[in-house]
């Protein structure tokens, strides 16, 4: 979410065949706690085993920049909960699955999240990098994205 508001919608999702889809088969099943995951996570060393599987030539920092595109109704969360100290963006064509993150966010605070209903070829707008990029359902759609060289390009482009 942008802010304390409601999440940021940078396209309308009507008409869009991909849209249509999620918004009528909303994945993961939504989730209402978060606590044992949260659980599994609170140890630092589990945070560090996974930036070095990640980023080998990079020394641990716990600070992360990440984009979970077809975020579906939790993955986004998940994300956060991962790297507290880091920022995470949650992407959706489903308005119906960023609601769900949406309120996972608010009942478990947390801060570092943000979401937005976009499509994964329009993620330029969101004029940010990312260290880690996270693709989930959105992967079986590319065939129907007319720009996918693009979004390959824009989602590559990345601090180093």
């Amino acid at each position: 979410m942008s802010g304390a508001g409601a999440p940021h919608q940078d396209r309308a999702s009507a008409g869009d065949p991909i849209a249509d889809f999620c918004e009528k088969h909303p994945y993961p099943p939504p989730v209402e706690d978060l606590d044992g995951y949260r659980a599994r996570w609170s140890d630092p060393a589990v945070r560090r085993a996974e930036h070095h599987l990640l980023f080998p030539d990079r020394a641990f920092t716990g600070e992360l920049d990440a984009l979970v595109a077809g975020c579906g109704t939790s993955q986004a969360a998940w994300h956060a909960i991962r790297w507290p100290a880091g920022r995470v963006v949650g992407i959706d064509v489903s308005a119906t699955s960023i609601r769900q993150t949406a309120e996972l966010k608010r009942r478990h605070d947390l801060g570092n999240l943000a979401l937005h209903l976009v499509a994964i070829e329009d993620v330029a707008r969101l004029d940010r990098q990312f260290d880690l990029d996270v693709l989930n359902r959105v992967s079986s759609f590319f065939r129907y994205l007319s720009r996918f060289d693009q979004v390959v390009f824009d989602l590559s482009v990345t601090q180093p």
